[in-house]
């Protein structure tokens, strides 16, 4: 699936990871990867964020350095295979992990077979934010189209490219500091730093 980390070529870990909507500066790369591309391309790019409300990690470590943490502290509690991953997560639906920069991680059986560790970031963790489908596509569409939204009277051209590009509902207001105007201000700090960290620029 377009977004989904599955067995990553450089880390070795049977894990479902959808980075398209919980990692921020992999989002970013993509989006800039995206700048001026068709309405179409930019849509199939975004399906695999949906609507519903997630957790958005905003961190500086890697994918790749993620999963190789979260390997390293699974291979320390000796979790080596899916029978070794049921009995340490049995009796919960799920367990956190806390990663090297203070980040906490979930990690649940998947029910891919193959890949059986569902990782996401933690509700309230540090370097997360919680954050509206919907909101992170508009954000996106904005910044691949060279239109990131920084003032609420920007509302027209925000709610013209959710309208055409994203096929959603216009928005009543732009406000200071929430919602779409916040996540646009979080790219626009972030893009620099990811540009770097993961060579997109």
């Amino acid at each position: 699936m377009n977004g989904v980390v599955s067995m990553t070529a450089k880390i070795k870990i049977p894990v479902t990871f959808n980075p398209m909507k919980h990692h921020l500066c992999f989002i970013i790369s993509e989006a800039l990867k995206l700048k001026f591309s068709s309405m179409d391309e930019i849509s199939d790019k975004l399906i695999v964020i949906g609507d519903n409300l997630m957790d958005l990690y905003t961190g500086k470590l890697t994918v790749d350095e993620i999963l190789a943490e979260i390997q390293s502290v699974l291979n320390s509690l000796n979790v080596f295979t899916r029978e070794d991953f049921c009995g340490w997560i049995s009796g919960s639906d799920y367990k956190k992990l806390m990663l090297s920069d203070s980040s906490v991680w979930v990690v649940k059986l998947s029910v891919n077979d193959e890949n059986y560790i569902h990782l996401h970031p933690g509700k309230k963790s540090e370097f997360t934010c919680r954050v509206r489908g919907s909101t992170l596509k508009t954000v996106v569409a904005c910044f691949a189209n060279g239109k990131l939204p920084e003032k609420p009277h920007e509302l027209n051209v925000v709610n013209q490219i959710r309208r055409n590009w994203l096929n959603l509902s216009p928005v009543k207001t732009l406000q200071p500091g929430k919602g779409i105007l916040k996540l646009a201000a979080l790219f626009k700090q972030t893009v620099n730093y990811c540009c770097l960290a993961t060579e997109a620029c």
